[in-house]
């Protein structure tokens, strides 16, 4: 991986409360002003431009070895996160014990080791921390042989809690072993027998074990059992809640696969059901509302929400819905991931075009066709386009239309995803835009006998992104027939 530009995104990634944070410990410890002042420049750029960092500096003299400069200012922003987030979870706060038991051990202080390490103990063991309870009864050992008790019972005792520890790890190891085969053993109808729930010698291993049978009866369209699976996980992780607390990912992508399960469905109350209880997890578990867990927890849950508005066309509560996305997106805009940020621009813009709001949907494709996403949701990128033409027609932007009928079908020959059905659709336009208004019914029912009649596969993944049946239908509806056609 290439280092160039490491500094700029590391500062790009902070949050406001870490930003904040860096700069009152810097200000505190009384630090040379020229990091914080390189940190506040580099803050203040789009992307990352050695050049233009050395042109705002030029004259100072550390812009003649930058590099030493930036690797500087990067230990000391990661210091300043290390301190931040100390606390965050239990395996920081084991770390940082064991780095008092290091320095207290440094010093001869054998009585405050032991007092640290007992702390240290406890909290690997209730949260299941093998790796760091073998460092943890390491140390024991060691300060057991500082103080000359190399013969008593208690290392012997060591010796068994490690041995004990290490089985677990083995028995956890296997689980992830059968996570990643159940795609290999999807067709393995005896694989659900290898699992035995009473095998597994730790929460987590529990875990992974009904999460692998989860995934092998989805797989296997056995959506009863799959169901149940999910569920068990579900429960079986809200009776512990200060794991999730420290740990809340397995939880929410359990909570998401069930509302998947559920979508196949079309089970909407329950859906709508289980994204309520989703909203109400950054609340009951105590999570930072800052940080990066958290930020993508609600935009899922936002693209949860706008997927069922769409789909059971709630478009009140779409728009409603909608007004918060935006004021969230406008507050965080410089730490949304491209995934999400076109994920829902789209979903918006789709929920605009149902409205048959044409010129706001215009405004949220046009957020997408200006923002350079790269090779990022390469479909949402194709379908946005298809999407412009569609509102370009609408909004009788007849010329605009011609010209975007060509770039859209070089744009998908570009990404290569010009499949048959895709030059129908814009073929389908660029017969519009150059046609006269009393020939688009013409053009619209040859069209939709060509890709619906008879639908392909193809049809039915563009239907999924969107609705173009039910557009032409409704567009021209006095010459198309609703369901015979």
């Amino acid at each position: 991986m290439t280092k160039k530009g490491s500094l700029f995104f590391l500062i790009k990634s902070l949050t406001g409360s870490e930003r904040r944070y860096f700069r009152m410990q810097s200000e505190r410890s009384k630090a040379d002003t020229r990091y914080l002042r390189l940190f506040d420049f580099m803050e203040s750029q789009a992307e990352a431009d050695d050049d233009a960092v050395k042109e705002h500096f030029k004259g100072e003299q550390f812009v003649n070895q930058l590099h030493v400069t930036k690797i500087y200012l990067t230990d000391l922003i990661l210091r300043s996160l290390r301190n931040y987030h100390a606390n965050s979870s239990v395996n920081s706060k084991l770390l940082d014990i064991l780095r008092d038991v290091e320095i207290l051990f440094g010093k001869e202080l054998y009585d405050q080791c032991h007092y640290k390490l007992k702390t240290a103990e406890k909290l690997a063991c209730t949260f299941e921390k093998e790796g760091l309870l073998l460092e943890v009864l390491a140390w024991k050992r060691k300060l057991l042989l500082a103080q000359s008790k190399a013969e008593t019972k208690e290392v012997a005792a060591i010796s068994e809690q490690e041995k004990a520890s290490l089985e677990k790890l083995t028995n956890l190891n296997s689980y992830w072993d059968h996570t990643f085969d159940v795609f290999t053993n999807s067709g393995d109808r005896d694989f659900p027998k290898k699992l035995k729930s009473k095998n597994a010698a730790t929460l987590q291993a529990k875990t992974l074990h009904h999460h692998v049978l989860y995934s092998w009866y989805f797989m296997n369209n056995n959506a009863a059992r799959a169901e149940k699976e999910i569920a068990t996980l579900i429960d079986y992780m809200e009776q512990h809640p200060t794991r999730i607390e420290d740990d809340p990912g397995p939880y929410v992508t359990a909570m998401s696969n069930k509302i998947a399960l559920l979508l196949r469905q079309q089970r909407w109350p329950e859906i709508e059901q289980m994204i309520r209880i989703m909203r109400e997890v950054p609340v009951r578990y105590k999570l930072v509302n800052e940080n990066k867990f958290t930020l993508r927890l609600w935009l899922r849950i936002y693209n949860l929400e706008l997927e069922i508005y769409r789909d059971t066309r709630q478009l009140t509560k779409a728009m409603i819905l909608t007004k918060e996305i935006e004021a969230y997106l406008e507050k965080h805009s410089a730490v949304i991931p491209d995934n999400y940020r076109i994920m829902l621009w789209y979903q918006v813009a789709n929920i605009w075009f149902l409205k048959q709001d044409y010129a706001a949907c215009l405004h949220w494709v046009n957020l997408i066709l200006n923002y350079n996403f790269g090779d990022t949701r390469n479909d949402l990128q194709c379908f946005a386009r298809i999407l412009n033409l569609l509102v370009h027609f609408e909004l009788d932007n007849i010329i605009v239309l011609r010209y975007s009928v060509d770039s859209t079908r070089r744009f998908f020959r570009k990404k290569k995803a010009d499949s048959p059905e895709v030059q129908a659709i814009i073929g389908m336009f660029s017969r519009l835009s150059v046609a006269p208004p009393q020939k688009y019914k013409e053009v619209v029912t040859a069209s939709y006998d060509e890709l619906f009649h008879d639908p392909s596969p193809g049809t039915e993944h563009i239907q999924d992104y969107l609705d173009l049946r039910s557009w032409m239908r409704r567009k021209f509806r006095k010459q198309i027939c609703a369901d015979s056609c």
